[in-house]
């Protein structure tokens, strides 16, 4: 996904809904507050979250295989 492809979304809110993405995770109550408070600011912040959330489903769904380099990203320039 590129901010080009981000018709009508600003690259703050696409930045924004990227880091509450990873806040998350183990997020204590007090952040999932901030975190609705944050979604309800802007139609955007839910858009680009809706955005960040279904872009991590896709990259969930597919197998890559065995692919070393995505579990080794450097070994491709080992000499």
């Amino acid at each position: 996904m590129t901010r080009n492809n981000l018709a009508g979304e600003s690259a703050r809110a696409l930045d924004e809904a990227i880091a509450w993405h990873l806040r998350l995770g183990d997020a204590a109550e007090r952040v999932w507050a901030e975190f609705g408070a944050w979604l309800e600011a802007s139609p955007a912040n839910r858009l680009a979250f809706d955005r960040v959330e279904d872009f991590d489903a896709e990259l969930d769904s597919e197998d890559f295989g065995d692919a070393p380099e995505f579990a080794h990203p450097l070994r491709r320039f080992a000499p």
